[in-house]
């Protein structure tokens, strides 16, 4: 009889834990401060933003192709990882959201597309396994 007790007191203490942590939980997010919405850079400065960043994709692919010679699925990786950096530290310096600086990309590249890869690689089974 006292273990049955013992087995149900815990069970309860662990809901009642369970509950306490949620309830802290949701008191939290509800009472967070709301950041302040990011600034939208006008149509000039969109277009400014996107050509700094075109100017430096030649030697992000370069620096992906001498890491993954032969890969072209990682150096595209490789690419984008330094392109979200630089859309990041970019948004940062401009007092905006990345988004903001994605979307500056996204009209450059509708509106000048030539010379630019545009397109995903194929994912494909590598042949090695590291």
């Amino acid at each position: 009889m006292r273990r049955g007790f013992l087995i149900i007191a815990r069970q309860s203490i662990g809901a009642g834990v369970a509950v306490a942590c949620a309830l802290v939980a949701v008191v939290r997010a509800a009472t967070a401060p709301v950041p302040p919405p990011a600034r939208v850079p006008d149509l000039v400065e969109r277009a400014e933003m996107a050509r700094s960043l075109a100017r430096q994709e030649p030697s992000w692919r370069r620096a992906a192709q001498r890491l993954f010679p032969g890969d072209r699925w990682s150096q595209d990786d490789d690419f984008f990882n330094q392109e979200h950096r630089a859309v990041r530290a970019l948004a940062q310096a401009r007092a905006t959201s990345p988004g903001q600086v994605l979307r500056a990309i996204d009209e450059e590249l509708r509106a000048r597309p030539a010379g630019r890869k545009v397109n995903a690689s194929p994912i494909k089974p590598r042949p090695f396994y590291d």
